[in-house]
């Protein structure tokens, strides 16, 4: 062939081993963000055989170095990495994983190392972070040695704080110049005090990254230019593992450098004030993602509905949600589904002479929108039907189902970039498409013993499959599961939980079958797992598709041990401050053997994830945000049973803002790991308390008739309670409200209507002592309908002290919504 160039023909994969021993390599490392010299840590790791025999006796060391890269392994008989390092590195320690490999099996584990300092990283006026990284070694042979090494990344050694941003959260438009908020939540991801303040500002910037901190410059705003300052907050001193959350509020000022067009980006950067103290200040910023800064809507698809399998050209639903997330209204516009033989794509560029639907897309269908409101959502369905796009390479090329709204680009949008979502495959033919939807192992296996799992399994093709389909249950270490290729041997005797056929299944049905596993791992395998099933391993049954034939179910304990987790904790809902109040915890033993005497420790938390417990014997830090508030003692329980304790819970608030909100958590104490099968299941969020002397006004009930006829009066009733410590003086009013959204909104001025929700009507609710509840009748009528319906299914609810008029001790409980109301023509 006469070609232009002839140089650029050869292409180079890269290395490749051969030969039939086991290849070693690590896939992940997770560890600490900190370390501290001389000191223990736990490091999670990943290792993977992809050679073509089984892999044992090998071990993973961990080094930290002042190199990027790992040390380099060398084929025996050279001695191992650990033995001869250069001063660059520090060898950490070595693991002897227990479980086997077999040739593409991968396994997580988790080993205790010890912190050193490479002799050539000596300390220095500034911590200087170090570079983490891992290497496998084997005994036997292998093919390649240069993939054994993994660099995972920096650390930091030493004592001292490491304050990170860990979540930003701010608007995705705003008008020029105008005003916003942003919620920044900081954490000292150290190993020491934060004592002095330290400072999180704001910015709006045209770079989606922001330049980290220098330590030898003095602290203060960024530099103009690419950067505009919004606001700054104070953040509290923290220590080792707490966490701050700070409002700034400020406006939406284009930095100079910017372009008209052009996305904008909302970043933060935390530092402390003229004290450099941090280990690390690499990860001292954090951007969001593009802010729009303009007057303008801003039409995005958030979520699609459709079938995973549809045959062609016959007509199915799909419902769409569009959100103006734009600073102006929008008119009326549509969205086209789309079919395409590429996972991801983009529309032209306005003006553009490039085709839509492109020549590998089919055009489905289209949804109408109705206008939106800024900030307004909404949700349209329509009937589709897809075929093969005319630029597919072949038949059984995967497609993608989109959705793109204003495809024609006939609304000028703040962004373009975003008008495009992918809900992922979409299998187009006449056969049968078998997925598995559910799998429901028992919380804990015993090795050598039978057990029941649930199977749910579905044809949601177009045609009956041909044959009963074989399933297989899988034993995995970490939630991976893909269809092996054709003529693959059976999985390995310590993954294999047992076989058997399903029947056939006519079109869009559902069976569930309970089925009978086994494991007969070795015992001192006891760990958690992960239960999988394969559909068709043997690639037996025709179907539409064959990559959504795995399903990964939950984890599980395996082993002969207890395995304790707390199932419900009552106490009150407010409580004032050091005041006091029963509190009830249930713990049952799901694994397979009983348990001994434990106890649950019951906390107050500034964060709504579970808190690290303190070391035992040792006070919880008051500056940590985390505060003990009770103990429960648990007697030991039998397999499979539950037992309800109660207590008194001490309200001891932890040092925090008073507008922080505040969440009860409970732990079980475990003596040791060792005590259970599972330690990742030990702690239970109830979710908000209250603590302070104010009344928590609640609705707890609304009733009306399931339908009216417009304009038809009806009577609607309302239960009010104030949970709170104290009376709610004053008249506080409920109103009540039809949606078209399962939330309600404070309107922020005079009751009315929205495009999302209107007012049927309020109600005064008058003084409420503490723990009292009042019943209050309301006769309205539906004349006007929320999104400019005249019919319809609407949610209703109600929304107490809906002008925030009374200062409780929650605001964010005031709404209610619970059922419908079908408003008929």
């Amino acid at each position: 062939v006469q070609e232009l160039n002839e140089d650029n023909n050869a292409f180079i994969q890269g290395r490749v081993g051969t030969g039939p021993e086991a290849d070693l390599v690590i896939t992940d490392v997770r560890a600490p963000a900190n370390l501290v010299e001389g000191q223990s840590f736990t490091a999670t790791y990943t290792v993977c055989n992809r050679g073509n025999t089984l892999a044992h006796d090998y071990g993973v060391s961990l080094f930290l170095s002042t190199e990027t890269n790992p040390p380099v392994s060398r084929p025996p008989p050279a001695p191992p990495v650990f033995a001869e390092l250069q001063r660059a590195y520090a060898f950490l320690g070595r693991a002897l994983p227990y479980a086997t490999l077999a040739a593409g099996q991968c396994t997580t584990e988790r080993s205790t190392f010890t912190a050193l300092r490479p002799p050539d990283a000596m300390p220095s006026p500034f911590e200087r972070p170090l570079h983490l990284s891992a290497v496998v070694d084997s005994q036997g042979p292998e093919p390649r040695t240069d993939n054994n090494g993994f660099a995972a990344g920096i650390v930091g050694l030493g004592i001292g704080p490491d304050l990170v941003i860990t979540e930003l959260q701010g608007p995705a438009s705003v008008r020029p110049w105008g005003s916003f908020t942003s919620t920044v939540k900081v954490c000292n991801v150290g190993t020491g005090m934060m004592n002095s303040g330290a400072y999180v500002d704001v910015y709006v910037s045209v770079d989606d990254t922001l330049p980290a901190p220098d330590p030898l410059a003095p602290p203060g705003p960024l530099p103009m230019g690419s950067h505009r300052f919004v606001g700054s907050a104070l953040v509290p001193p923290l220590s080792a593992g707490a966490c701050a959350t700070r409002q700034i509020a400020g406006s939406a000022d284009l930095p100079p450098y910017a372009i008209p067009f052009r996305p904008l980006y909302l970043g933060a950067v935390v530092y402390q004030g003229s004290t450099p103290e941090e280990l690390r200040r690499d990860n001292n910023t954090r951007v969001a993602g593009p802010l729009s800064v303009g007057n303008g809507p801003d039409l995005v698809v958030t979520s699609v509905e459709a079938p995973g399998t549809v045959a062609p050209y016959e007509p199915f639903a799909a419902t769409v949600r569009v959100c103006n997330v734009g600073t102006d209204s929008v008119n009326p516009t549509e969205v086209a589904l789309v079919v395409s033989a590429e996972e991801t794509w983009a529309l032209p560029p306005q003006g553009s002479p490039a085709p839509f639907p492109g020549p590998d897309q089919f055009l489905a269908g289209f949804v109408n929108v109705a206008p939106l409101q800024a900030g307004q959502c909404v949700s349209a369905m329509g009937m589709m039907s897809a075929g093969q796009p005319p630029g597919a390479s072949s038949p059984g090329q995967p497609l993608s189902l989109s959705a793109a709204v204003d495809p024609f680009q006939n609304q000028p949008e703040l962004r373009e970039d975003n008008n495009v979502f992918v809900k992922g495959r979409l299998g187009v033919g006449w056969e049968a498409d078998l997925v598995i939807t559910a799998l429901t192992p028992p919380a804990s296996i015993r090795p050598g013993q039978p057990f029941t799992t649930t199977l749910t399994v579905c044809n949601q093709g177009s045609q009956p499959s041909s044959n009963d389909a074989l399933v297989t249950l899988h034993l995995l270490t970490v939630p991976e599961l893909s269809l092996p290729a054709q003529g693959t041997p059976p999985p390995p005797q310590d993954e294999f939980l047992g076989e058997f056929f399903i029947p056939q299944l006519a079109a869009h049905t559902c069976g569930t079958t309970p089925v009978t596993g086994n494991f007969y791992g070795a015992p001192w395998q006891e760990r958690t797992y992960y239960v999988g099933a394969t559909l068709d391993r043997t690639w037996s049954t025709p179907e539409v598709r064959k990559d959504n034939n795995t399903f990964v179910g939950p984890r599980v304990g395996v082993g002969s041990a207890p395995d304790l987790v707390i199932t419900a904790v009552g106490g009150p809902e407010n409580i004032a401050p050091y005041g006091q109040a029963p509190v009830s915890v249930t713990v049952c033993n799901q694994g397979t053997q009983p348990s001994f005497a434990q106890r649950v420790e019951l906390f107050f938390t500034t964060e709504p994830t579970p808190p690290e417990p303190p070391i035992p014997g040792r006070p919880v830090d008051p500056a940590s945000g985390v505060s003990l508030v009770g103990t429960v003692d648990i007697p030991p329980l039998p397999e499979n049973a539950c037992i309800t304790r109660e207590d008194t819970l001490h309200a001891s608030p932890p040092a925090s803002g008073p507008e922080a909100p505040l969440f009860l958590a409970a732990i079980v104490r475990a003596p040791s790991p060792l005590d259970e099968l599972r330690t990742d299941n030990n702690a239970f969020m109830r979710g908000r308390i209250g603590v302070g002397y104010a009344p928590d006004l609640v609705v707890t009930e609304v009733t009306a008739p399931f339908a009216v006829r417009g304009g038809e009066m009806f009577l609607t009733t309302v239960t009010v309670c104030n949970q709170g410590t104290q009376p709610s003086w004053g008249n506080s009013q409920v109103e009540v409200l039809l949606s078209t959204q399962p939330t309600l909104a404070f309107q922020g001025g005079m009751p009315g209507s929205s495009s999302t929700q209107v007012t049927l009507g309020e109600l005064d609710v008058g003084e409420l002592s503490a723990q009292q509840c009042t019943t209050r009748q309301l006769f309205t009528s539906t004349d006007t309908l929320p999104g400019y319906q005249s019919s319809g299914l609407f949610y209703l609810g109600a929304l107490v002290d809906s002008q925030q008029s009374v200062m409780e001790l929650r605001e964010d409980n005031n709404a209610f919504v619970e059922g419908f109301l079908a408003v008929l023509p």
